[in-house]
């Protein structure tokens, strides 16, 4: 048996209910997620599918062991606990006497390391450059030996410190270039950057539609549409998805009949009953 809950089958609080927010916001990922100098950001789309991720792993495992063993489980999976889980490196500084804070786009001691402006709008680079030999790569990208013998910028450590100056310097380098040239010029020098990618981008991306994670499916009226598919390789599947989303009730006939074993007689006390709508 599965249990799924806010907080668990046991303890203080397990008698409280709640949704992906309080999840983030109970579990410390709020307090987290968003810039220094503004309020915590809630998570919420993330936490259903951390939850239920979580659910399906102890499901199997729980399975494998009835496998080996014949005893049953009961899994039970806490919303909560699992958001905490996702904290590790900020429970750890905590308990070390730290005090975790929100750090918006930045990463602890790597710099230049955000998203940048660039010349069209709304079209964001991504940089981060973690060694001296990426510093020293992407100065020659943009062309600033200035930057290069600036002390306040000699080591990982003081660029970190005056991260918000070498910001100021790079957004007005990356805001004069086209997003996918900045991209090149930095990778085919070693530095790690890219476009942050538009759903049309992805869309259009020929590596994606040659693995099939887009393809392209027929809608109702027969006009054909871009759809994501599944995330996962399997050996012997396909990409399983051949046609657009069912309308309602659809398969209805495919699932109770043949999947089910479901006489016509069957689904129809089902569906007096109001069991089947």
């Amino acid at each position: 048996m599965v249990s799924v809950s806010s907080s668990g089958q046991s303890g203080p609080d397990s008698h409280f209910a709640g949704y992906a927010p309080l999840f983030g916001a109970w579990g410390g990922l709020g307090y987290l997620t968003g810039y220094g100098d503004g309020p915590p950001v809630e998570m919420r789309h993330v936490m259903d599918h951390s939850l239920g991720l979580n659910a399906a792993l102890a499901t199997l495992a729980a399975l494998h062991r009835r496998r080996r063993t014949g005893d049953g489980s009961h899994v039970d999976v806490a919303g909560r606990e699992v958001a905490s889980s996702l904290a590790g490196e900020a429970l750890l500084q905590a308990a070390a006497g730290g005090q975790p804070q929100r750090v918006g786009n930045t990463e602890i001691d790597m710099a230049p390391y955000g998203v940048y402006r660039t010349r069209d709008n709304d079209r964001w680079i991504t940089i981060a450059v973690g060694s001296d030999a990426e510093w020293e790569a992407f100065v020659r990208v943009i062309d600033r030996p200035n930057l290069a013998a600036d002390l306040r910028f000699a080591t990982a450590a003081s660029r970190y410190r005056h991260r918000e100056l070498l910001d100021t310097e790079i957004e007005a380098w990356t805001m004069t270039h086209d997003g996918q040239f900045v991209a090149n010029a930095f990778q085919s020098a070693g530095v790690p950057a890219h476009v942050s990618w538009t759903a049309k981008d992805i869309v259009n991306d020929p590596h994606l539609r040659a693995r099939g994670m887009i393809v392209d499916v027929p809608d109702e009226g027969g006009d054909m549409r871009a759809a994501v598919s599944v995330p996962v390789r399997l050996s012997k599947s396909t990409t399983g998805m051949e046609r657009t989303t069912p309308k309602l009730g659809e398969d209805e006939g495919y699932v109770f009949g043949e999947l089910l074993g479901l006489t016509s007689d069957e689904r129809a006390i089902l569906v007096a009953d109001q069991v089947i709508y």
